[in-house]
């Protein structure tokens, strides 16, 4: 935090997310959750960590396909805790399996 900033505030900066994904915002709100994500990790916030890897996911899915959103959250760093690896782990898992489903067609040709 810089000298005279105001401090980092998780709660307004999800409802910038939320409104900016209202607004169809995407770009915007992936730049909000990786504000989040830094300050979240610089704090050690492990369950706002989850929260903004999982929420980042789901809009590069959007943005930029499922195959980059699954290999984002592939090499992102995760928590170290079990609770927010098992959480992660499963979103992972139905990342995989929805690449699969919308892309089948494309493997089976590599």
């Amino acid at each position: 935090m810089h000298e005279g900033s105001a401090p980092f505030d998780l709660q307004q900066s999800w409802k910038a997310v939320d409104n900016a994904i209202t607004e169809q915002r995407f770009e915007a709100a992936s730049t909000v959750v990786r504000e989040i994500l830094g300050h979240a990790r610089e704090a050690k916030l492990d369950d706002e960590i989850t929260r903004a890897l999982i929420k980042e996911t789901q809009l590069r899915h959007g943005l930029h396909g499922p195959e980059k959103a699954t290999l984002f959250l592939r090499d992102e760093a995760w928590p170290e805790n079990g609770r927010s690896r098992l959480i992660l782990g499963l979103f992972y898992g139905s990342s995989l399996a929805r690449y699969l489903s919308d892309y089948s067609y494309e493997i089976a040709g590599r």
